[in-house]
Order: structure tokens, then sequence, then C-alpha cells
């Protein structure tokens, strides 16, 4: 029992002579050091943003992508699930007007 206590005592004393040993002075300006240095990147990318949002509104450098659209009629088969097609049932006027502008097709 006493060989326990002695051993607790010395590992106690051996782990507050290591930290003793560090200096927590130097490791509070590194840290403040990373910290400035982070700061300065984020304003960097802040301002460089902002720069990207000037030239947008101004539409000096803006450049369109697509100068025409074009849109598709989908199938909707192509988005339903299986059990959705299974027991899929046309309403009355759905299928009136379906027939409607079938007639009208044909002339």
């Amino acid at each position: 029992m006493k060989t326990i206590i002695l051993t607790l005592v010395a590992l106690t004393f051996a782990t507050v002579g290591a930290t003793a040993k560090t200096n927590f002075g130097e490791l509070i300006v590194e840290n403040s050091k990373a910290q400035n240095e982070l700061h300065s990147q984020i304003k960097s990318t802040v301002k460089a943003v902002n720069v990207a949002k000037r030239e947008a509104i101004d539409g000096d450098k803006t450049v369109s992508i697509a100068s025409e659209t074009y849109h598709v009629k989908t199938n909707k088969n192509f988005l339903t699930f299986e059990k959705e097609k299974k027991f899929y049932k046309e309403s009355e006027s759905q299928a009136h007007k379906r027939l409607a502008e079938e007639f009208q097709n044909l002339e």
C-alpha cells in the first residue's frame, strides 16, 4: 500500500516538473501569431470576394455562361416510382382534356 502511494506521489511530482519546464508564455505567443495569420487570411479572402462582387455588379468582367435556355418537356414516368406507375389512375377531367387535345391535334 505504501509503495503504491509513493509511486503516485512520485508520478505527480514528475508531471508537475514536466509542466513547469514548458514555457506557457511561448505557447501563448505562438497561438497569438497563428491567430493573427488566420485573421489576415480571412480579411484577404473577404476583400477578394467583395472585389468579385463589385466586378459582377459593374458588369465589366461578367461572363454569360448560357445565352439561350432550352425547355424540354419531361415525361412523368421518368420521375415516378414503380409503385406510382402501377397504381396510377387518371382523373376523368384529365382524361377528357387529353382526349380533346388528341382530337385537336388530328385536325
